[in-house]
């Protein structure tokens, strides 16, 4: 109990620090509000069109859903079970677009739902898996959301079983994660999630990455374990 209070408080206090509009940014770097109002615009439209429900009403539903998440800047820190709500409305997203391309699984004990996560940190990681596994793979494949058990930690998997990265890739991309300096604009995704991580917790937190070419990827996201 005593070290969750102090893992608490630190949190509390790290999160005094933390410059508001530097996260912000790095958390919204569109403006949603304009693109929003655009979708909601344009679910009407199709709606009125083809007078009833559609795939244009669904797809733009289901983005416009994401964005009002998006839109709640006053939380940067929710629970697994809020996270995993906003994953689900971009599957929907990317089942309509790439129907019969990828099975998603997500394998959540409900235990641990009520977790305290970071805000957007795994839509980032399962659209890279996607975009970068699964879509060169030109064949069906699977990426999976897990939970691993772990004493200290509060863990969680994205793997895939996509066309992995390269030895080299691989190098470049752990350089991105393990230097809190590197500033670039090639995985952007994965390097936003993993700054907000470690300067929310602390940077024994953060993402962790494995991968085998023709074989596949996996991202871990290290963090403490702070119940609602």
């Amino acid at each position: 109990m005593a070290d969750k209070r102090m893992v608490e408080m630190e949190l509390e206090q790290r999160m005094k620090l933390l410059n508001h509009a530097y996260i912000t940014a790095l958390q919204s770097q569109i403006n949603p509000h304009f693109l929003y109002n655009t979708l909601e615009t344009i679910n009407f439209m199709a709606y009125d069109t083809y007078k009833g429900n559609n795939d244009i009403s669904k797809i733009t539903t289901s983005l416009s859903q994401m964005l009002s998440i998006g839109l709640d800047n006053e939380n940067k820190i929710v629970s697994l079970r809020t996270e995993l709500e906003y994953l689900k409305l971009y599957i929907q997203i990317l089942n309509l677009r790439y129907p019969d391309l990828c099975e998603f699984e997500l394998d959540i004990p409900s235990e641990a739902m009520s977790y305290k996560v970071v805000k957007l940190i795994l839509q980032p990681i399962v659209e890279n898996a996607f975009y970068h596994g699964i879509k060169p793979k030109m064949s069906m494949g699977k990426i999976k959301v897990s939970t691993i058990p772990d004493d200290n930690y509060f863990v969680i998997e994205i793997s895939d079983n996509g066309v992995g990265i390269s030895s080299e890739q691989l190098k470049i991309i752990e350089e991105i994660l393990n230097n809190e300096m590197y500033l670039s604009s090639k995985h952007i995704g994965i390097n936003n999630v993993n700054r907000r991580i470690k300067m929310t917790f602390g940077n024994e937190y953060g993402l962790n990455i494995l991968s085998t070419q023709n074989v596949g990827t996996a991202f871990t996201i290290k963090l403490p374990k702070i119940n609602e």
